[in-house]
């Protein structure tokens, strides 16, 4: 990783930090086990929280509703089935995503980073996606 881009993901994770005040969070999504920097945004409601920014946020709904999760930027995860929301219930495909903050993210239409390769640049929305996994790129 050049200094840079080491620069912009230090920026991005202090940024997210700071963010992480204003993420509202219930009880039940505390409770959800899930890696550090996962967060539940929402937990099926049709329409739940917006991605504060800094985050890097993904729906189950293609219009940035239903279930979704915000990340600390850096934050990377091979299986979006892994991650579990405070009802139990998981989803199979990212259909949305939010990327609030500085880093750019690397999506892909399999698990553990495999396949079609689509980039979400920073402070940019994307819609009708069909991926899998994803990290920061």
């Amino acid at each position: 990783m050049t200094r840079a881009a080491t620069f912009v993901r230090r920026a991005g994770v202090a940024l997210g930090s700071l963010a992480l005040a204003a993420l509202p969070v219930t009880e039940a999504a505390a409770a959800t086990a899930n890696p550090p920097g996962v967060y539940v945004l929402n937990d099926g409601a049709e329409w739940g929280p917006a991605c504060g920014y800094g985050w890097f946020c993904v729906f189950n709904g293609t219009n940035k509703n239903l279930s979704s999760f915000a990340l600390l930027p850096g934050t990377d995860v091979p299986d979006i089935n892994a991650l579990k929301l405070p009802s139990g219930r998981s989803f199979d495909t990212v259909r949305a995503a939010t990327n609030n903050g500085l880093l750019r993210y690397c999506g892909y239409s399999e698990r553990n980073y495999g396949g079609t390769e689509v980039r979400l640049n920073p402070l940019t929305n994307a819609d009708h996606l069909a991926l899998k996994s994803f990290r920061g790129c």
